[in-house]
């Protein structure tokens, strides 16, 4: 008889598996598979962080935030930085968001999401476009997020071409006009909702 998803990875994590680890820290967070454990959650996730995975990293520093502990998040996340890792840049961003200091946080917060655009990041893009539009960083910031939505719209519709579009291939030729709209109306809906 075969063992269930959650058996299989429990036993992987258990010989070391650091993939492993970080599924099993997130099943349990989640309670997918299994029931959820905030506490083994923890342990397996710690695990894989201090192993070096970026899952686990993320992982744990949400896990920390929805258990209100923000600063061990940061934390987590602040390592990720020091690595040069791109969502840790986007997750520690967002973390300062929701803290009561955001004041103090938010050029901080501007830099690493700049530093993500500039790693070629499209999420750090999206997000940094977002965050300028709804007027994060003040009101000064709003015309440049504005100015960039058609270049983020446009590349995130390339995500979104069809693989059999006949101009597979030639990235010189813009996304169809589905795309493009599909990219922009998430855009601009993202701007819309009032910040978190």
């Amino acid at each position: 008889m075969l063992k269930s998803w959650s058996e299989r990875h429990l036993a992987l994590a258990e010989k070391g598996s650091v993939w492993s680890m970080a599924t099993v820290g997130q099943m349990l967070q989640t309670g997918t598979g299994t029931e959820q454990d905030l506490s083994q959650a923890e342990k397996w996730l710690v695990r894989a962080y201090q192993a070096g995975s970026d899952y686990g990293l993320i992982c744990l520093g949400c896990l920390y935030e929805r258990s209100e502990r923000s600063e061990k998040a940061q934390e987590v996340y602040r390592a990720g930085v020091a690595r040069g890792f791109v969502p840790a840049m986007v997750y520690l961003a967002a973390s300062y968001r929701k803290s009561p200091n955001w004041a103090q946080r938010r050029h901080e917060a501007l830099k690493l999401l700049e530093d993500g655009r500039a790693a070629g990041d499209l999420f750090a893009r999206h997000w940094l476009t977002t965050a300028m539009v709804r007027g994060w960083f003040g009101l000064r910031y709003i015309p440049e997020g504005i100015r960039r939505l058609p270049s983020v719209s446009h590349d995130m519709a390339a995500l979104l071409e069809d693989d059999t579009s006949p101009s597979q291939g030639d990235s010189k030729t813009r996304p169809g006009f589905v795309s493009r709209l599909a990219a922009q109306l998430s855009l601009v809906g993202a701007t819309r909702h009032p910040a978190s």
